[in-house]
C-alpha cells in the first residue's frame, strides 16, 4: 500500500474519548431514581428482558431496522410489558408524551438500540480511565483560557466597549 493508512486501518488507531450527552446527568440523583429509565431497571442477558421496580418483565416484542440520517443502519429492539395494570407506580413509570392513548389502557415500552448502548458503556468507561479524566480536565482548563482571551475590553474615542466572543462585538463599537 506504499505506506498509506486505509480509513480502517486509521479508525482502528485512533483512540476517541467521547463524553456521552448524559455523563453529567447520569451523576443526578433525580436521573438515578428514575423508575422509568432502563438503565434503572434491572436487565437479564440470558433472556434478554428488563425486570421494572414492580418486578414485571418487560420483553422483547420486535425489532425495528431503519437508517440514520447519514445512511447507517439502526437496530432498535423494542421491548413492551405484558401487563402493566393495576400498577401503583404506573404515573411515574410511563410518561405522557403527547399520547392520546388513556394512561389506564397503556404499558411499558422501551425502545434500545443495543450498539449505540454498547458504544455509550464503552465510551463512560474511556473516560472514566487516569487518561480520560486527564484529557476531560485539560479539556475544562484550556476552554477557560479561551474564553478569558476572548473577553477584551477595547477603547474607542473616548468610549469603551467589550468583545463577547471572538466572532461577535456587542456594545457601543
Amino acid at each position: 500500500m506504499h505506506g498509506w493508512i486505509t480509513t480502517r486501518e486509521a479508525h482502528k488507531q485512533m483512540s476517541l474519548f467521547v463524553k456521552p450527552s448524559n455523563h453529567e446527568t447520569r451523576k443526578q440523583k433525580k436521573y438515578r431514581t428514575d423508575i422509568s429509565r432502563r438503565e434503572n431497571m434491572a436487565y437479564c442477558p440470558e433472556t434478554d428482558t428488563y425486570t421494572c421496580t414492580q418486578g414485571k418483565e418487560i420483553c422483547p416484542v420486535y425489532v425495528r431496522h431503519s437508517k440514520s440520517a447519514g445512511g447507517y443502519p439502526i437496530e432498535t429492539t423494542i421491548y413492551e410489558c405484558g401487563d402493566c395494570s393495576g400498577c401503583p407506580l404506573k404515573e411515574k413509570c410511563i410518561r405522557a408524551g403527547s399520547s392520546r392513548t388513556p394512561l389506564e389502557e397503556r404499558s411499558k415500552r422501551l425502545y434500545v438500540s443495543k450498539y449505540f448502548q454498547q458504544q455509550r458503556e464503552r465510551m463512560e468507561e474511556k473516560i472514566n480511565t487516569d487518561e480520560g479524566i486527564m484529557l476531560r480536565v485539560n479539556r475544562s482548563i484550556q476552554a477557560e483560557v479561551s474564553l478569558r482571551l476572548s473577553r477584551k475590553t477595547w477603547t474607542s474615542g473616548g468610549s469603551c466597549c467589550v468583545e463577547r466572543s471572538m466572532w461577535q462585538r456587542n456594545g457601543c463599537c
